[in-house]
């Protein structure tokens, strides 16, 4: 993240800009549906000072260690040797956090999502898919492989999976719930005991976001072995960047309640403001930190 290319931030603008045109569209389908949604998601913000820190701490992980709460699992797929340590520290930052969120409970809450009509809603969606389409033409990629898609169309791809995510199942891309799931369900055993309490151990109250994971990482792997010439990986962080990057996620992403999908692309198509807070910290951390460690480099 330290400004010399601009792939992932084509393709998030274009995942981002999709994801608000597809919540537009649900949002003109079903308006009673959407407000509902938009209401359920209000109900358990964390606040403002949190929802920053949370952000900034996600944005240094991610930069530190070259993935993300969703696209470690895209990582793991693909058999990418720093993936493993990553997601490791992803659960053991998620599970400090975790532990730490009780005396956070009384704070004052973001609880406020911007109202839009859905032709406004549609618009700011447009307007940031355009964004994406003057980085490719300003920024072209260096010659890809032919198995290869340009970020931005990758990106719509992604956002576009929210329409269908929201009409049959009333859900929204995100990775942070997976990893509680995963918590849950390994330390579900010592859940009821007095150190499973110390540590808060999330209860397994939904599934369906791990069963979406599996087969992110399933996809992978299948793209990954049909991919002639294989992709190449590029400069790698060391397994000890991987952890300490991957554990700073896992807090950031548990503090701020969401990360670059649940807030980034679900929770700025919902209009919330949480995640409007969220986002620029992200980005904030990220890039601090690219620019920090491309100085000491040099």
């Amino acid at each position: 993240m330290s400004l010399s290319q601009f792939t992932m931030m084509k393709m998030f603008l274009a995942a981002l800009g999709t994801s608000v045109v597809s919540k537009a569209i649900f949002h003109a389908l079903r308006p009673n549906d959407f407000e509902a949604i938009q209401r359920k998601r209000a109900a358990d913000p964390s606040h403002a000072v949190v929802l920053a820190t949370g952000g900034l701490l996600l944005g240094i992980g991610m930069d530190i260690s070259g993935s993300c709460p969703g696209s470690v699992y895209v990582q793991l797929g693909a058999g990418i040797p720093t993936a493993l340590p990553v997601f490791g520290g992803v659960l053991a930052g998620s599970l400090l956090a975790s532990a730490l969120a009780k005396p956070m409970d009384e704070k004052a809450k973001v609880k406020r999502f911007v109202a839009l009509p859905w032709m406004a809603h549609a618009f700011v969606g447009l307007f940031i898919i355009g964004l994406a389409v003057v980085l490719e033409v300003l920024v072209p990629e260096d010659p890809l492989p032919a198995a290869a898609w340009l970020p931005s169309i990758a990106g719509v791809v992604v956002g576009s999976l929210q329409l269908p995510l929201v009409l049959v199942l009333r859900r929204s891309l995100g990775a942070t719930q997976s990893y509680e799931s995963v918590l849950g369900l390994g330390m579900y055993p010592i859940r009821n005991t007095s150190a499973g309490k110390r540590l808060n151990v999330p209860s397994i109250s939904d599934l369906s976001t791990l069963l979406f994971v599996v087969f992110i990482v399933a996809g992978s792997a299948v793209a990954t072995v049909t991919s002639t010439p294989p992709l190449p990986l590029g400069s790698l962080p060391s397994v000890a960047a991987s952890l300490v990057g991957g554990a700073l996620i896992g807090v950031g992403s548990t503090v701020a309640c969401g990360c670059t999908s649940g807030h980034g692309l679900s929770g700025v198509a919902l209009l919330m403001i949480s995640s409007l807070i969220v986002l620029p910290f992200i980005f904030a951390g990220g890039i601090a930190t690219g620019l920090v460690r491309s100085l000491l480099v040099v």
